[in-house]
């Protein structure tokens, strides 16, 4: 997913490079460049990504990017922007908008580099498309969420200066007095101001949404784990079915099942089915015969 990803980056960069005709740094350019290429092509005609292709029914290359474009849009749109995001972009604006004032970049292609960044986050999601036809695995989701706020930031960023230098050739007589102000004294009263007023936002929303879901941040999440004393009692149980795998035992190994299931710490276990593939690869691991979990039967 992120190798494609700076595919599509480097292509873009050897292009722009050619449009401007800048032959010496194509020369420089082209080691990195063939480094690359010469292992993502190596990855992806590894042997062992073939066989795992081959138990999964992936969608086709035009369907997956025609599809990508779609999931996108619609993470964006429903489950990604929630109010922390908005927050961001909020306190990212003024940033930006002092950052852009120190640069003689022009930012000049807004939309474009929104619609390269939207074209990017699309990018992440084709790759688990082709290969398996879903991206609901929740690790997928998280890297292409991790991508979604980098490219966020940098289209914030972009569209900010593009805006700062719109309106430094403006017309009003006071605009030259306010950006030599702003150079010498640094953020103005109205930007604090903003940064005080999304703290306090934040806090009071934080405090409305922690109350009702404990879970809703991973430090929150954390920390009910701990005072409960869920997390504890979880890693006695892992430690006590630890002891019985390493233990000279023989036969089928019978565990107690889990008292509890912390949030950030459990994602699945053991069945009391000797057969299923979760049990077979714990036994295997520790050479027993087999592993499962004892029922109250």
């Amino acid at each position: 997913m992120t190798a494609l990803n700076v595919a599509i980056i480097l292509v873009t960069l050897t292009v722009f490079m050619i449009g401007t005709k800048k032959k010496e740094q194509i020369k420089l350019f082209s080691i990195p460049f063939g480094s690359f290429f010469l292992g993502f092509l190596l990855s992806i005609a590894a042997p062992g990504n073939w066989v795992r292709s081959s138990g999964t029914a992936g969608m086709g290359a035009f369907r997956s990017i025609q599809m990508s474009f779609y999931y996108c849009l619609n993470y964006v749109l429903k489950e990604w922007t929630g109010w922390p995001v908005l927050l961001l972009v909020i306190l990212l604006i003024p940033l930006f908008w002092h950052m852009a004032g120190k640069t003689e970049f022009r930012f000049r292609y807004p939309v474009l580099a929104v619609f390269f960044g939207f074209c990017l986050v699309s990018a992440m999601i084709t790759p688990p498309l082709f290969a398996v036809g879903n991206i609901e695995a929740g690790r997928l989701q998280a890297l292409i969420f991790f991508m979604y706020i980098l490219v966020l930031t940098l289209c914030v960023g972009y569209v900010a200066g593009w805006a700062r230098k719109q309106w430094e050739k403006g017309d009003c007589p006071t605009n030259g007095d306010r950006l030599q102000r702003e150079q010498e004294d640094g953020f103005s009263k109205n930007t604090a101001y903003c940064f005080g007023i999304c703290i306090l936002f934040f806090l009071g929303a934080s405090g409305l949404s922690v109350i009702p879901d404990s879970h809703y941040y991973a430090f929150t999440s954390a920390i009910t784990d701990l005072r409960n004393g869920s997390a504890e009692e979880y890693a006695e149980a892992l430690s006590r079915r630890a002891k019985l795998y390493n233990s000279d035992a023989e036969g089928i190994l019978e565990v107690e099942p889990l008292p509890t299931q912390p949030a950030l710490l459990y994602f699945s276990d053991i069945t009391p089915d000797a057969d299923s593939w979760e049990n077979k690869a714990l036994a295997r691991y520790y050479q027993k015969e087999g592993v499962v979990v004892r029922t109250g039967d």
